[in-house]
């Protein structure tokens, strides 16, 4: 959830207390992310809602557990042998895309274009290209694959990835 203020949970977490959600001062891809900081964490942009339950409510989210002990992999560089060999597997037939706009939506801050385009495997591909009106070129590219980020957050909350195959 994004507002003015990430926000303090009631959830249990291995590493002090969970904020989740963003604030004005965060970049729009960490709204759900969760975190944890001391108990005696004070900032101007972390604060909490006020709820009230109208009714009993089974299954509170504010009880699952929120894992942030993630380990986080260290990578060292390949030898030159072993990077020939990686960059094999990025080579490809470099075709026309023949990429075609399906259709075009303005909307208040962006156009919408829905573009079809070839890929190597001889089938098309459906995208989705969002052209902000109120930002100057270069556009930063954003990239999103919903399974992924269901994936994403199945495993922040209940630390499930290992069900998933690991080349996703």
């Amino acid at each position: 959830m994004a507002g003015n203020v990430k926000e303090w949970c009631l959830n249990n977490s291995s590493n002090g207390f969970s904020i989740t959600g963003g604030s004005w001062e965060d970049i729009y891809y960490v709204y759900g992310e969760f975190g944890t900081v001391p108990g005696f964490y004070s900032s101007g942009s972390l604060g909490f809602r006020c709820v009230k339950n109208l009714v009993t409510a089974e299954n509170d989210a504010a009880a699952v557990f929120i894992n942030t002990d993630h380990k986080i992999e260290t990578y060292k560089p390949v030898g030159e042998s072993e990077y020939k060999k990686l960059v094999t597997y990025y080579k490809y037939d470099k075709q026309p895309l023949n990429a075609k706009v399906v259709s075009r939506e303005e909307k208040d801050n962006w156009i919408e274009e829905k573009i079809e385009f070839d890929c190597s495997l001889g089938d098309r591909v459906t995208g989705f290209l969002f052209l902000p009106k109120n930002v100057q070129e270069p556009f930063q590219c954003i990239v999103w694959i919903r399974m992924v980020l269901f994936m994403i957050l199945v495993h922040q909350l209940t630390g499930l990835l290992k069900f998933f195959s690991p080349e996703i």
